[in-house]
């Protein structure tokens, strides 16, 4: 919460107009928020998280000065059951490993990830070694060719409110997620729910001269 106008014109001796122009800019700015009824609060630094060829997002969100924590939750072997196979396109009860993990920065959870990975790719995995980036392990061991991506709006429920620290209903993106090899075979899949308030997704795509344009850039914002 920041302080309230009274106690601002307080501090500074200023009018409460001269009070109100200076927080209007600083929300404008996108570093405090005004909730009406309840006050004004310090905006939460988005997290940035580029569609690039290397996906490596812990170097970006050190880049952006906001360095991520994991911490694992699950690291398990088990069968697939029908959604799993269905989404690395397998038998059902075929072994995988499950990986799930909550990402912080500052201390503040916001990402939760929930990977599903070929038990025969993930034979020599441990715990340890998958606190870091199970894309960058598997990169290590396997040929990987694509990825394909999805991203939609939800809400969030009882487990995300739990690990994310936000009310249930509270607007969360999700982001689907399969990567194949050079052979086409599904090496990964699965999707990480973001905190809508603290996260955006930017991507660049280039076209071809002969269409009429060079290249773009684009990015969706979580929260406008």
């Amino acid at each position: 919460r920041f302080f309230s106008d009274e106690q601002l014109c307080e501090m500074f001796g200023v009018s409460r107009d001269t009070v109100r122009q200076a927080v209007s800019e600083l929300v404008q700015e996108g570093l405090l928020t005004r909730t009406r009824g309840l006050g004004t609060f310090v905006s939460n630094p988005k997290v940035e998280e580029r569609f690039d060829a290397g996906m490596d997002f812990l170097r970006q969100w050190a880049d952006h000065g906001t360095p991520m924590q994991s911490t694992l939750l699950v690291f398990e072997r088990a069968g697939a059951d029908a959604a799993v196979a269905a989404q690395l396109k397998i038998e059902v009860d075929a072994p995988v490993l499950f990986i799930k993990r909550v990402r912080s920065t500052a201390s503040v959870p916001v990402a939760l990830d929930y990977r599903y990975l070929p038990a025969d790719l993930t034979a020599d995995w441990t715990e340890a070694s998958a606190e870091g980036s199970p894309l960058h392990l598997l990169w290590q061991q396997v040929d990987l060719k694509s990825g394909d991506f999805a991203i939609d709006a939800g809400l969030a429920g009882a487990e995300e409110a739990e690990y994310l620290q936000l009310p249930i209903g509270a607007p969360v993106l999700i982001r689907t997620l399969r990567y194949r090899d050079v052979e086409g075979r599904l090496a990964m899949a699965g999707h990480t729910v973001h905190r809508a308030d603290m996260a955006r997704y930017t991507l660049t795509i280039p076209l071809s001269r002969d269409r009429g344009v060079a290249g773009i850039n684009a990015s969706t914002v979580h929260r406008d």
